[in-house]
């Protein structure tokens, strides 16, 4: 079950105006699930990840996250599973009160990796980049929406998915 507890800004409780303004969160925690494709011989894959972000300005991000990318092959072999920590920075320069276009970019640090087939673990660099286009709806404290998501770490990969966050206004 997920709580969230609202409360007003100082500013709002000094003038007595109760009502949030949700566009001016500071804090993002948020979910996000893709599918798309993996380079060299895979059948494509999956990438889902948690994350948060604080924004240092209105259009200005900084953020963290943890994600597992699975590739899958042709052959009988496990799946390639590649797990990395993520430092990213985001910019949202259009954001309304009901939409919030972003791009995001960022330095990946590969934790672990697992599957897949004879050496193809060893096809998997331990840092990378990745960058993320999207589109989040935002009416209220939840935003949800559509990204495209392109990235490297030894093995590319481009993928088309959701993402869901809770948006705090501190």
């Amino acid at each position: 079950m997920l709580a969230l507890v609202l409360i007003p800004t100082a500013a709002s409780a000094a003038t007595g105006n109760s009502e949030i303004n949700w566009a001016d969160y500071r804090l993002a925690v948020g979910a996000e699930a893709f599918i798309g494709g993996v380079d060299r011989g895979s059948q494509g894959g999956t990438l889902t990840e948690v994350n948060a972000r604080i924004q240092l300005l209105r259009w200005l991000g900084v953020g963290l996250s943890y994600f597992k990318l699975s590739a899958y092959n042709n052959n009988d072999d496990w799946p390639l599973a590649v797990r990395a920590l993520e430092l990213f920075g985001s910019a949202h320069p259009l954001r309304t009160r009901w939409l919030d276009p972003y791009v995001r970019v960022g330095a990946l640090n590969v934790v672990s990796v697992s599957g897949g087939g004879p050496g193809e673990s060893l096809t998997v660099a331990s840092w990378g980049i990745e960058g993320i286009v999207g589109l989040s709806v935002t009416p209220g404290p939840i935003a949800f929406g559509v990204d495209i998501r392109s990235g490297s770490a030894g093995r590319a990969w481009t993928m088309l998915g959701l993402h869901l966050e809770v948006r705090i206004p501190l």
